[in-house]
């Protein structure tokens, strides 16, 4: 039977591909979907192939070799997904009536799991397959806003503004169905007021919270009990607020308070200063606050009170703090001495928790209040924190103003301290005992203290459906990978896709993309989730995927590999690379004969043989797009050029006289031996045409005398026949946008030069 296309294209969250190969004798083909990106393409036989769409998850379908292709749509039900570009969906099809086609849910940005699609009748009827997530996803909606909530807030002061105020307020917030809103604060000044508005509050499925009309922003907690919140006051102050969830089915009692806590603080001018230490505290209530503050350490005792209700007082004080729903957090406002007001938070210490970095990766949302002597604000902003704790700073807010992205890092101990909060000079946080929240107070070197809250971001779990393929009806393999975490899993089937088992789980430090011949021999080229993208391994497997061998390291960046037989393969990738193994890849070999420019990329292969394999090129900034073929095992190269103008994603032959190229915004070609101009293109440096692209006069630069020159266009046909005079300028003004060939008669070779005409 004939051995069936499949080859990966690696474009995903964590690499992006543009495969641009060229070949001579190519007529052009009409997407019905104008403009999409196209990728990955599979042909069952000479007429019937597929296409899979980059951004809707559209197939492609032709049954009379690509004349007239046809949209087939296998997630209906799913209109809410939309996919990275180039290739937002992969899929196998082991003949021409079984297919499968996997897809992410989300974006390019904030991946939320893998699914896949099965159809057992040439895509008529499809059916759905989930991959379990993970790490669990949360959806927020308005229905998590209703209810009451306590309200603990610091009013910092702008040291420029003689009519702003330091202070603190505590109270409470009753949201309703229709979300409006009561409130009843209290403040650091003795004063307290009601009000009531009919304005909705707003949540987004993302766990978003803001208000119309207001600068105020917050992000609620995975548990949905917890809000952070930053907001200018109206009249130049800033605001960190924090709103935890009541609910009254929980008792809570002065018990609750024992055990050890640790304790960040901020307080405002006159005074400004972090403190951050802890209070450990008997079942009574007393206990011993040691700190360290902007001015030293010191301790000192204390003595609380809690109510059944959360609310923690304490005799002789304006302190007032409330206890979170699973009794692990506290929030506190209070005065101090000289008029300085301060917010605390105070989270559990539990012994028996050990924590890692691993525990920090992913996305956190970030609300935090700065105070100084020359300036104060609010900051709200993401953190995306990867494995070594390198952190991507990123949609950063700075009193209404977006400052640009930055990079810093973090650390975290076994015992939930947080450090290194790079460039930031004296950083500590702690991270809570479900690993969700953590509290940080720094210095930033200017005289500015802060306190900061991170939340997880739960919104998205990061799951990327990267590849499915089937050696037969049967066995077939499906790889997912988590971009915030670095997990890859590998799915297999025995069944046609009944039962999918994880045969490589999270443990395994390596993944990548694959190809098998059969059911037992594949390979893949893989890269640690650090590297991934950068340089890679070749792996074997010879068990149908459950272990893998490395064959070769630190190859480079691949795009692509395809195996003719067990014996027979190949590799391309960045920067000219281009490898091939006789043996099962016990021995690969790098070809540099090739005669391509070092900067070219190559990103699409695929061989009919042991001896006849096509490839792309393209190098970055030029219209020149080839595709190279070898019929001697890559001992020699022959190169042409496709009719494409943009990024060519892929290439499959169905034997030496039938090919497709397919990529960028919809274009689609065919390869036949009778269609189309048939002299390879001119690699004769001393001929060469400008401007290239050209909207008007197109001039030729040749070191030997010219006489007449023909312009042809795609498919072969003579559109312009010039006779020169004096000077080598031709008039193009009449020709459609499009590409062209030159053809020089007088020049050492008869050749064609490409242009594009816009």
């Amino acid at each position: 039977m004939k051995k069936l296309y499949l080859i990966t294209i690696f474009t995903s969250i964590f690499i992006f591909i543009n495969i641009e190969p060229t070949f001579a004798q190519w007529t052009t083909q009409t997407s019905p979907l104008g403009l999409e990106i196209l990728g990955k393409m599979q042909f069952v036989s000479a007429t019937e192939g597929w296409i899979a769409c980059g951004n809707s998850g559209n197939l492609l379908h032709t049954t009379n070799a690509g004349a007239q292709w046809n949209v087939v749509t296998p997630f209906p039900a799913d209109t809410s997904m939309s996919n990275p570009s180039d290739v937002g969906l992969t899929m196998s099809w082991p003949n021409a009536t079984h297919g499968w086609a996997i897809k992410t849910y989300g974006n390019l940005d904030n991946p939320n799991g893998a699914t896949m699609y099965q159809t057992a009748n040439g895509g008529t009827d499809w059916t759905k397959k989930d991959f379990p997530k993970l790490v669990a996803s949360v959806t927020y909606s308005a229905a998590d806003l209703v209810g009451t909530w306590q309200v603990h807030a610091l009013f910092v002061d702008n040291p420029n503004d003689a009519n702003v105020f330091n202070g603190w307020a505590y109270g409470s917030t009753t949201i309703a169905a229709d979300l409006s809103s009561s409130y009843t604060t209290t403040n650091n000044q003795g004063q307290t007021s009601t009000h009531s508005s009919t304005t909705p509050f707003n949540i987004t499925s993302k766990g978003r919270f803001t208000v119309p009309g207001t600068d105020m922003d917050g992000f609620m907690s995975a548990d949905k009990n917890l809000m952070i919140i930053t907001q200018t006051d109206g009249s130049g102050g800033y605001n960190l607020i924090i709103w935890q969830k009541v609910n009254p089915s929980i008792v809570y009692t002065t018990a609750d308070m024992q055990g050890t806590w640790e304790l960040h603080s901020i307080q405002t001018q006159p005074h400004a200063s972090w403190i951050y230490g802890t209070t450990v505290m008997d079942a009574t209530g007393n206990g011993t606050t040691t700190v360290t503050t902007a001015n030293g350490p010191f301790s000192q005792g204390f003595s609380g009170t809690m109510s059944s209700t959360g609310t923690i007082t304490s005799a002789g004080s304006d302190y007032n703090g409330f206890m979170s729903a699973d009794k692990q957090t506290i929030f506190i406002t209070q005065s101090g001495d000289g008029g300085v007001c301060n917010l605390s938070i105070m989270q559990k210490r539990q012994n028996t928790i050990s924590y890692s970095a691993a525990d920090m990766t992913g996305i956190w949302q970030v609300h935090a209040v700065s105070i100084g002597s020359s300036s104060s604000a609010w900051l709200h902003c993401q953190y995306k924190i990867n494995s070594t704790g390198s952190v991507s700073v990123s949609n950063i807010m700075h009193n209404n103003e977006l400052v640009s992205d930055m990079t810093s890092s973090i650390s975290i101990a076994a015992d939930g301290i947080l450090t290194g909060f790079s460039p930031s000079t004296d950083a500590d946080g702690f991270l809570s005992i479900d690993k969700t929240l953590g509290i940080n107070t720094l210095t930033d070197g200017s005289g500015a203290y802060y306190l900061g809250v991170l939340q997880k971001d739960l919104s998205v779990n990061g799951d990327v459906g990267m590849q499915v393929q089937f050696a037969d009806n049967n066995t077939g393999w499906a790889s997912v990978y988590n971009s915030l975490y670095g997990y890859f899993l590998l799915y297999k089937t025995t069944n046609g896709g009944t039962d999918w088992n994880v045969i490589n789980g999270v443990t395994n430090p390596v993944g990548g993309f694959y190809y098998f011949v059969d059911a037992l021999n594949g390979w893949m080229f893989g890269a640690s989730a650090s590297t991934i993208g950068s340089n890679y391994d070749i792996l074997h497997t010879t068990d149908g995927g459950l272990s893998w061998t490395t064959q070769v390291t630190n190859v480079g960046s691949v795009k692509a590999i395809y195996f003719s037989d067990v014996l027979h393969g190949w590799i391309v990738g960045r920067n000219a690379l281009l490898m091939r193994t006789t043996d099962g890849g016990a021995h690969w070999t790098t070809l540099s004969n090739t005669n391509q420019n070092q900067e070219a990329q190559f990103r699409s292969v695929y061989a009919l043989n042991a001896n006849v394999c096509y490839f792309g090129s393209s190098v970055s900034g030029s219209p020149e797009e080839y595709i190279l073929k070898t019929s001697d095992g890559g001992n020699s190269w022959t190169p042409t050029q496709v009719p494409f103008q943009y990024s060519v994603f892929n290439v499959v032959f169905w034997d030496e006289n039938n090919g497709w190229i397919s990529g960028d915004y919809g274009e689609i070609a065919h390869y036949s031996n009778n269609t189309g101009i048939q002299n390879p293109l001119s690699n004769n440096k001393s001929l060469s045409v400008y401007p290239n692209p050209v909207i008007d006069f197109i001039n030729i630069n040749s070191e030997s005398a010219i006489s007449t020159a023909k312009i042809y266009d795609i498919s072969g046909n003579c559109v312009l026949n010039k006779s020169f005079v004096e000077g080598y300028k031709i008039d193009v003004r009449t020709l459609p946008a499009g590409i062209y060939f030159i053809k020089l008669p007088d020049s050492d070779k008869s050749n064609y030069i490409r242009f594009i005409k816009k």
